[in-house]
């Protein structure tokens, strides 16, 4: 059975200098050195011209996915993502 993950759109790059900036500074103080924990940020596009950004976290990081609203996927695809 595959790894759950969990999407959650964290912001709009357009109006954020720093969309990624909270979520990742929560899941670093979260699960420091946790190797199992994973995030992945990245900027999607739904074919239209606004992206969103983006943030997909392992079933390792689920307390914090929920608090954050996110909700469950398949595995995310690597390409184009920034792991943190």
């Amino acid at each position: 059975m595959p790894e759950r993950w969990y999407r959650v759109v964290v912001g709009d790059p357009l109006l954020d200098a720093d969309p990624f900036g909270a979520v990742v500074q929560r899941f670093q103080e979260r699960y420091p050195g946790d190797s199992a924990a994973r995030l992945i940020t990245r900027l999607e596009s739904d074919g239209s011209l606004q992206c969103a950004a983006v943030a997909y976290l392992s079933s390792a990081a689920a307390e914090l996915a929920h608090e954050l609203g996110a909700q469950p996927v398949p595995p995310p695809d690597w390409l184009g993502a920034t792991r943190t």
